[in-house]
């Protein structure tokens, strides 16, 4: 249960953040994840670097919001100190970081057999529609577990690439990366087969 709870609980995090437009707010959860990453002895530098993958499409987040946002129209000389506009991207942006950052710790502190065993008892009231809980936990877990493969995959692949000096890595690496998902896929459908699972 109390994996259900903390499933629960982040997920709550995730969607809420969004509707805490308050600067303070915001910052006091980013120190207070900081500290809880310090103080449970969690990769700090792993942490960055997940930030750091996350940068470039945070900045296409918020040149988009800034485009697509609105200014207002303000009485001349009572323009607010910053454009609406930017500082509603930047606090979409800053919300979406510490989701980023939260997502971090909440996959360093559960493993994946304690995700199975929480989602099994959160999916547990669909059993009266006809879904297996365990089922879908565990076919949701086996597809959270292939994405750090992946890019772990990825990251070896562009790297051998670049190493051969091959120009066409992305389109290489993508055909070689379909293929391995491929051939797990298959052997994961086998193993799962000849120990009777789902019969």
């Amino acid at each position: 249960m109390k994996y259900a709870l903390l499933i629960l609980l982040f997920f709550a995090f995730s969607i809420g953040i969004f509707f805490v437009p308050i600067w303070w707010v915001l910052a006091s959860v980013f120190v207070w994840q900081v500290v809880f990453i310090l103080v449970f002895k969690l990769n700090l530098m792993k942490a960055l670097r997940g930030l750091l993958v996350f940068l470039p499409f945070a900045v296409l987040i918020f040149l988009f919001l800034w485009w697509a946002g609105d200014s207002g129209t303000w009485e001349l000389g009572r323009e607010p100190p910053i454009d609406p506009a930017i500082e509603g991207a930047l606090m979409t942006t800053a919300q979406m970081f510490l989701v980023v950052l939260g997502t971090f710790i909440f996959t360093s502190t559960v493993t994946i057999v304690n995700f199975v065993f929480g989602l099994t008892k959160l999916l547990t009231p669909f059993r009266w529609v006809g879904l297996n809980a365990r089922d879908i936990a565990v076919t949701i877990a086996i597809a959270v577990s292939f994405i750090p493969i992946l890019l772990d995959e990825y990251t070896k692949i562009s790297q051998a690439l670049n190493a051969k000096g091959k120009r066409r890595g992305l389109k290489l690496a993508t055909q070689v990366i379909i293929y391995k998902v491929l051939f797990r896929a298959g052997s994961l459908s086998e193993t799962l087969d000849a120990k009777g699972y789902g019969n």
